[in-house]
């Protein structure tokens, strides 16, 4: 049995922490805490000058080069190194992105950061669900759902978000009965980029400079595109961790070997699939996992042999550089997080997927040993991960229609500031937001059962 639940908390929360989900855990302990005073303690202290280690540098390298990024992102984060990484692909428009960066870039005006630097995961899929359509290319908001690119359900469906064809145009076609507010359709409709990713990037500049955000913190929005060359840096240092996972025999196949055994265990509570193994390789503008046999590297999709070869440090380089090979989570975890010693602040979700990486990563070095006592001390320390985002402000169900108009008859940041000074016990609502846990729970459950009866 877990610790218990704090009095008032939703149902979900005590059987999270019965479970012994990271993120129950981190939400009890917070529960008493003013919004603001969790929001600010999501920000690392500043680091003397010099005091970065190697693989914060490669990570500051990726995201100097980055195109909204640039020198003094890169400097803001060897002085205090933390990323808000909850949002998926998404327009500032729809409320859980939006609440998302508000409550982070709170947190980074507080604390007197220069610059708040949010990742958003361009890999997703575009279509996740078909009823009501969801995914990165539809938006809820003001009311209505919206079609961003007015693309067919069947492009989408074979499309990831940052492999979506190009050049795109802003649609925003109407799912339903509800007309787009002529406030959006004059500034968005019609405007053409070269590509998905690009096109919410600048269009988020846009809008957030539309809100009340305090203007000293520039908001800086990275997307896979610079995990990808903070990764590509990994793989061509000889002496990175992330090199040996990836092409040492022993440790590759102990590293893959362990985490089959963490998905299927118990203990796992979000995790639900052990595949890709380390990657996804671009066909056309879908992703495609790739699974390690005996034969080597195949498709998830069909059993043929990769497309690339995955055994050459110089190969996956370019290509994740080139954009036609993406990392997986774990990957992207590694190296924007767990190795440079980054603060991650996210959503629920990313709370468990990092405990069980731990766990992962620790099995495998007392199998075959591949970090040094430095390295090991970084990725398994629990702190790296911090709760952020929209599981921390759930408005009543009474003011959901001010909370629709985000962007467009309401300034999201005048919505949050009524809410900073409250506990955050009152601010959760009904944790609506991990409503997934709830299956995920009675799957962990089913193979508690499992495991008891094979023994």
């Amino acid at each position: 049995m877990g610790r218990p639940a704090p009095a008032g908390a939703p149902a979900l929360l005590p059987r999270l922490l019965d479970a012994g989900s990271f993120f129950g855990r981190q939400l009890a302990d917070a529960w008493d805490l003013p919004l603001r005073s969790l929001l600010r303690s999501s920000i690392p202290a500043e680091r003397p000058p010099g005091a970065a280690g190697p693989w914060l540098g490669l990570l500051a390298e990726a995201v100097a080069r980055d195109a909204d990024g640039g020198p003094d992102a890169a400097d803001a984060l060897l002085r205090r190194p933390v990323i808000q990484q909850s949002d998926h692909a998404n327009l500032l428009l729809d409320r859980e992105t939006c609440l998302n960066n508000v409550l982070f870039h709170q947190a980074a005006s507080d604390a007197g950061l220069p610059v708040a630097i949010h990742s958003q995961c361009t890999t997703v899929v575009c279509l996740s669900r078909r009823v009501p359509p969801t995914g990165p290319v539809f938006l809820a908001t003001a009311g209505g759902r919206y079609d961003v690119f007015g693309r067919s359900r069947n492009e989408y469906r074979r499309s990831n978000f940052c492999s979506l064809r190009g050049p795109v145009r802003i649609a925003l076609r109407p799912v339903g009965p509800t007309a787009l507010p002529e406030s959006l359709a004059r500034r968005l409709v019609g405007r053409v980029f070269p590509d998905a990713p690009t096109a919410y990037r600048i269009l988020n500049t846009e809008l957030w400079a539309g809100f009340g955000a305090d203007p000293a913190v520039r908001r800086v929005q990275l997307d896979e595109t610079t995990t990808a060359r903070a990764l590509a840096l990994h793989v061509e240092c000889p002496d990175s961790p992330v090199r040996r996972l990836l092409f040492d025999p022993a440790v590759r196949e102990a590293f893959l070997a362990v985490k089959r055994e963490v998905v299927a265990s118990p203990e796992n509570l979000v995790v639900n699939r052990a595949v890709p193994d380390w990657f996804w390789v671009r066909e056309g503008s879908r992703l495609v996992g790739v699974v390690r046999t005996e034969r080597g590297y195949v498709s998830e999709r069909d059993g043929s042999p990769a497309p690339l070869d995955l055994e050459d440090p110089a190969v996956v380089a370019a290509a994740l550089r080139s954009g036609d090979l993406h990392g997986d989570r774990i990957l992207a975890y590694l190296v924007r997080s767990m190795l440079p010693g980054a603060v991650a602040v996210g959503g629920s979700v990313q709370q468990d997927y990092t405990a069980a990486y731990r766990t992962m990563l620790a099995r495998t070095q007392e199998r075959v040993p591949f970090l040094d006592p430095a390295d090991l001390a970084t990725v398994l320390d629990p702190g790296l991960s911090r709760l952020g985002g929209a599981p921390l402000l759930e408005p009543p169900r009474a003011e959901h229609t001010r909370w629709e108009g985000l962007g467009v008859d309401a300034d999201p940041v005048d919505l949050v500031a009524p809410w900073l000074e409250r506990t955050v016990g009152s601010a959760v609502g009904g944790l609506d937001c991990a409503w997934f846990y709830d299956g995920n729970l009675r799957a962990a459950q089913q193979r508690r059962v499992t495991e008891g009866a094979d023994h």
